[in-house]
This record gives structure tokens, sequence and C-alpha cells, in this order.
């Protein structure tokens, strides 16, 4: 008989073929935990897309507009005949600029300052009239995190994507940004939410949520879609780009998703 000590409880006295039995049965209980875990911690979405790399292609500018700064200001011009359109003071620094445009009139600016001890200055500007003016929300009490882009359904409901911090990636307003709630698709932990621009003529939303692999220690992403602004967030599938950097771009067209990092390395997702 071979007595064997487990877990620090009573000795418990098993034969040689027992042993091997118990020995093996163990082995597998541990793999098939081991396995589990790993599965859980990975998944996103039940469809994993492919991506793969694809030439620079570049999203028509359906509005014409293009927001940048410019000594001390914000302007933005028409890049049909370059024409400056309209100059904001600032009164932080140049950090980062977000446009979105409904039609050709109507649409909204987001300026954020850089990050000052973890505090960021968030402003939208609302303009109804082609930027002749233009109406200032300060959001930077509403918005937690650092945003990534922006996107406006309408002159009501508009959406930030963020990089989160504590109680959100994606916040949405159905009031024209007086007032703002934090966007969940599920309860996962994702570190950057980015909205994606919205397209000509099609309700839906999309979205994509970055997170790491554990696997693979490496960023993964889920892409998300809303079909109208009546129905819940819907996951269509995670992919994991090679040798992908902090994302610089992102955009659907003619039926597929296409990336960029900041280094120019562009890659398509051909949607389900």
């Amino acid at each position: 008989m071979i007595t064997y000590r487990i877990a620090h409880h009573n000795d418990i006295e098993l034969p040689m073929q027992s042993r091997l039995e118990f020995c093996l049965t163990l082995f597998l209980c541990i793999l098939l935990l081991l396995s589990g875990c790993g599965s859980a911690a990975d998944e996103r979405s039940s469809v994993t897309l492919t991506a793969e790399a694809a030439d620079n292609v570049q999203p028509e500018n359906p509005h014409g507009l293009m927001a940048f700064f410019q000594d001390g200001n914000i302007t933005v011009s028409d890049t049909n005949s370059d024409n400056m359109l309209i100059q904001i003071p600032l009164s932080e620094d140049e950090y980062a600029l977000f446009l979105s445009m409904t039609d050709d009139k109507q649409g909204c600016l987001l300026y954020c300052s850089s990050p000052a001890a973890g505090i960021m200055m968030k402003h939208l500007y609302i303009t109804k009239d082609r930027w002749a003016t233009y109406e200032e929300k300060d959001l930077s009490s509403l918005i937690d995190g650092y945003p990534t882009s922006l996107s406006a359904l309408s002159m009501d409901q508009i959406y930030i994507g963020t990089q989160m911090r504590s109680n959100g990636y994606l916040f949405g307003t159905t009031d024209g940004g007086n007032s703002w709630t934090p966007v969940t698709v599920d309860d996962k932990y994702y570190q950057y939410g980015y909205i994606l621009p919205v397209i000509a003529d099609d309700p839906a939303l999309y979205a994509l949520l970055e997170y790491t692999d554990p696997a693979a220690d490496a960023g993964a992403y889920v892409l998300c879609r809303r079909a109208d602004a009546s129905t819940a967030w819907e996951k269509i599938g995670s992919f994991m780009p090679e040798d992908f950097g902090e994302l610089q771009t992102y955009y659907i067209l003619d039926g597929a998703l296409y990336i960029a990092d900041s280094q120019g390395i562009q890659y398509q997702v051909k949607l389900p």
C-alpha cells in the first residue's frame, strides 16, 4: 500500500492500480479546467472574422468638410472650394479633433485637449448652417475617458467612442448632447471603443471594441452593429490583425470593414 497526502487533509491509502487511475483522472480534470478557463477569457463572439492585408483605400468625403488646427484656432474648411468656413478660438492646446456631419448643413465637431493629470477638456460644437454659426457644449464632466471617435446619426443622436477608464467605452446622447449615458454591449472588459462613420442611406451603426487577447497577448477587436435606433447592439464577430499598431482610420465600404494603424498598415475584414 502507498500513502498520499492530498491538499493537507487526512491521509488516503490507495492501491497501485487505483493510484494510476486517480492520477489519470486528476490530470484530465486539470486539462479540462484549463481549457475551459482559456476559452471563457478569450470569448468575445462566436464568429471569427478574417483580417486580410489590403491596399490603402480612402472613403469618399460626402460633405466636403475638413477640420484642423491652425494658428491657435480650430478651422473648418470646404475641401471642394478651399474656402475657410469658420475659425473657433482655442483656450487649451491642440490635441484632437473629430468631425461628423449628418448632411451638408448640420453636424458636430468634438475638440479634446491633451490630458493633464488625467483631466481632459472636451467641447462639442454643433452647427445647423454649415458652420456659419455654432453652439458650444462643455462635455468635460459628462464623458469619461479619452475620446477616440465621433459619429452623429442625427442632431439628437450622437455617439462618442473612448478609451475606457471607469464607466464606458462608448457614450451616447439622444437629446443633442445635453446628457450622455455609457453604452454597454456586454459585460466583457474592452479597453477602447471606436464608433465608425455613418454610412449614407444606411440606418445601421457600427462600432469596434478593442481588448487584449490573453492567449496571444495582443490586441484583438470585436465588430458590433446596431441595426437602427430601436434595436440593441449585436456582435458580428471578432478578429486579430497581425503586427497591428495603434488604430488610426476605420470605416465600412462596399460590404467590408477597412482599418489602418498609425504606421499605414491596412486590413480588410469582409462582413458576414
